[in-house]
């Protein structure tokens, strides 16, 4: 296989992946409410609240709506990542 077709389907195989994960993305909702988020990580409520409070800003990256705490997806996505390495 030549440098050139090598480089060719390096490219095709990345836009393949690449347009996945867009079509992926749109399957995930913009906002999580923290007993959502909680449950899909196995944890209290309690515990996430805490985490959550401690490293990250309010009304920034969690916000109260109708007396719940919501996240946008990439703290949520954060959120998960911090629970699976514990």
């Amino acid at each position: 296989m030549s440098v050139n077709s090598m480089e060719e389907t390096n490219q095709q195989l990345l836009l393949e992946i690449l347009n996945k994960l867009n079509n992926l993305e749109l399957l995930i909702p913009s906002e999580v409410s923290l007993s959502d988020l909680a449950n899909s990580c196995n944890k209290e409520n309690n515990t996430v609240r805490k985490y959550i409070i401690a490293n990250y800003e309010p009304e920034k990256d969690f916000y109260k709506k109708g007396g719940k705490i919501f996240v946008g997806k990439e703290v949520a996505f954060d959120v998960r990542k911090h629970y699976v390495k514990g």
